[in-house]
């Protein structure tokens, strides 16, 4: 298992747990304690959880914005099943909106397969995984870089979905609530 989707599982664990212990954590990834010290110190800079004596603690910061490569690979079987899903209800010649949600690229990966779509996107990953599809037309928002979601944001890229129209729009949410609604770390 790499690194990163050790502390993908970390995070995933502490989701449910709300708690993880080292030598616990050390047994189930057949690692040192030593590298889940490491690992929890990652986690810990990025502001992601918070290290107690013999393991860490979920920070409360609901603000707090996993990195992009951490998210990409959390739940990515059922990212998987909801970007064959969308891939069914799309048809050649739409134009798509792509949001910068990490199953946009698992989606974008299934419309490379259609033989005309224009798809406009705010996501670096997104860009770059469709760039090379001749098949595409693809449309960049602009916008200021934001690095822990590689997502393009800002005035430039609000003035270009306001210039262009979609078919279909295909857009994430950090979570959903049945008292709170959908919910989202950032505009």
């Amino acid at each position: 298992m790499l690194a990163i989707e050790r502390r993908t599982h970390i995070l995933s664990t502490l989701e449910v747990e709300k708690r993880v212990l080292v030598p616990e954590l050390a047994k189930k990834y057949l690692v040192s304690e030593e590298t889940i010290r490491r690992d929890l110190e990652k986690l810990e800079n990025e502001g992601l959880l918070k290290k107690t004596y013999g393991g860490a603690v979920r920070t409360e910061n609901i603000s707090a914005d996993p990195p992009y490569k951490m998210r990409v690979e959390t739940n990515k079987a059922q990212k998987l099943i909801i970007a064959d899903k969308i891939q069914k209800l799309i048809q050649s010649k739409e134009n798509i909106f792509l949001d910068a949600s990490s199953t946009s690229v698992h989606i974008a990966k299934n419309l490379k397969k259609f033989a005309q779509l224009t798809i406009i996107t705010n996501s670096v990953e997104v860009l770059v995984e469709c760039s090379a599809a001749e098949n595409i037309n693809l449309v960049s928002t602009g916008g200021n870089l934001r690095g822990s979601s590689l997502s393009l944001v800002g005035n430039s890229a609000t003035h270009i979905i306001n210039q262009v129209t979609a078919d279909r729009a295909i857009i994430s949410c950090k979570g959903l609530d049945f008292e709170k609604g959908i919910m989202e770390s950032s505009l």
